[in-house]
């Protein structure tokens, strides 16, 4: 039997039309995990189709039985399918989208890097604001931990009413790169000019809302 603490590791979002930093955060814990030589870990991703460009889990998965957006809906409505479904051996599922977990018989670790979708619900699409929110409420009554980036992020979930001890300050897993050339971010600037400049940075939509309103919204889960 394995000594090591075996778990079930979320990279779903390897499969989203747009990664994103969480997707790079998911993945460098994943492989830093396996690393340590502390773990032994498994990527669990949902099925079908193939990961974008450059995000290819770099650690062993296995697919769950739903597919991307549907698998996010069934975790929200159904609480099914369980990560220990694939992986059941599984003692701890790691939970890196803030979307509802399924019901699981061992604990639960999600890594949340804020509470937007709670404070900022008109930042998403509203069906991404919906499934976050009520994935970020469920993660806080059924975690058994909740694993957030810095302090600053922590005293935002201690505002939404998270527990101050299943609450722990974990920097995210990625490698420092060297700085973004200054013509690049004017060439990135320039070619979004008249839209919010963070939002093109980041890789969010643009989404026009009637003459003179447009705003930037994170695209659907």
């Amino acid at each position: 039997m394995s000594e090591l603490l075996r778990v079930g590791l979320t990279l779903t979002q390897d499969w989203h039309r747009v990664p994103g930093g969480t997707a790079v955060a998911a993945n460098a814990l994943a492989v830093e995990l396996v690393r340590s030589g502390e773990v032994e870990l498994t990527g669990v991703i949902p099925r079908g189709g193939q990961p974008a460009e450059g995000f290819v889990p770099q650690v062993p998965t296995r697919r769950l039985p739903v597919g991307l957006p549907w698998l996010y809906d069934s975790w929200d409505h159904l609480r099914w399918p369980r990560i220990t479904s694939v992986v059941p051996e599984a003692e701890v599922v790691h939970l890196t989208v803030p979307m509802a977990p399924p019901r699981e018989r061992i604990p639960l670790v999600a890594s949340v890097h804020d509470v937007l979708p709670l404070t900022m619900p008109s930042s998403f699409t509203r069906r991404g604001a919906r499934m976050m929110s009520r994935g970020l409420k469920r993660i806080r009554s059924e975690g058994a931990m909740v694993l957030v980036p810095t302090e600053a992020g922590r005293r935002e979930f201690l505002t939404q009413g998270f527990d101050p001890a299943r609450l722990a300050v974990v920097p995210l897993g990625v490698d420092p790169t060297a700085p973004v050339a200054p013509e690049v971010q004017r060439e990135v600037l320039d070619r979004h000019r008249g839209g919010t400049s963070l939002c093109a940075l980041r890789g969010h939509r643009r989404a026009s809302e009637g003459p003179g309103r447009a705003r930037c919204r994170h695209g659907d889960p």
